[in-house]
């Protein structure tokens, strides 16, 4: 049997002026998933990831922590996550930084709930494609280039090997939605309930890829480790 792990990044630093950036909860979980792989004798074959910086981060952090010697990654632009703050300022403007955004929900006295309903509409807004000049990229070319990276994974994955992808909750919420045909608005009941760190499994194997576990957060079920279960 032939596996590809999907791994979300760690927690990244929401709110922050660089979102792209583990914070230092989130460089722990990469650490303890990687101890999980250890405890289930999982030996990675081979690594890809996404090139932004917290996708790197994570891939070093679960690496770090592996008993074996681990060749490089193949980083690729084709597993990186679509624009979100673009998806939110195309939506309102107030939104064209993470600082102001949350000056303004604090001036509103929105909380959580809120910000959701506001992604869904902006998200809503990007996938109509009634405005094609606002984003540098389409929610179709977004699925496409998707689709694109796992197809090159699939080819490189031989018979019996476990490899590991290192990427975004929204790039792994459109691979599960491909591989079980689910329509695009359940797109943010998917990508919202992705926990940093999560494994979701893909099988592959003579008669195409299918989806084996999805948002596996086992490596976080002890008690000790309880606080690291995150979705930003």
């Amino acid at each position: 049997m032939s596996m590809i792990y999907l791994i979300r990044h760690g927690q990244a630093s929401f709110g922050k002026q660089n979102y792209d950036d583990l914070s230092t909860l989130g460089q722990m979980q990469g650490q303890v998933l990687g101890e999980n792989f250890n405890s289930k004798n999982i030996v990675p074959s081979k690594f890809f990831a996404g090139e932004m910086v917290r996708h790197k981060q994570t891939f070093e952090q679960t690496c770090n922590a592996l008993l074996e010697k681990q060749p490089q990654a193949e980083f690729s632009s084709l597993w990186n996550e679509f624009d979100h703050q673009q998806v939110l300022a195309a939506f309102d403007e107030r939104f064209s930084c993470p600082e102001q955004m949350l000056l303004v929900f604090k001036e509103q006295g929105y909380g959580d709930q809120m910000f959701i309903q506001v992604f869904h509409q902006a998200l809503m807004r990007w996938m109509s494609a009634d405005y094609p000049d606002d984003y540098d990229e389409s929610w179709q070319s977004f699925k496409q280039r998707v689709a694109s990276a796992l197809d090159k994974v699939i080819g490189a994955t031989q018979k019996g090997q476990n490899n590991l992808v290192f990427t975004s909750g929204g790039v792994i919420s459109v691979v599960i939605m491909a591989l079980l045909n689910i329509p695009d608005s359940e797109f943010l009941k998917i990508n919202m309930n992705i926990a940093n760190c999560s494994v979701t499994k893909i099988k592959v194997t003579k008669i195409g890829a299918m989806v084996h576990t999805i948002n596996d957060t086992s490596a976080f079920e002890m008690p000790e480790y309880h606080h690291l279960l995150t979705y930003k």
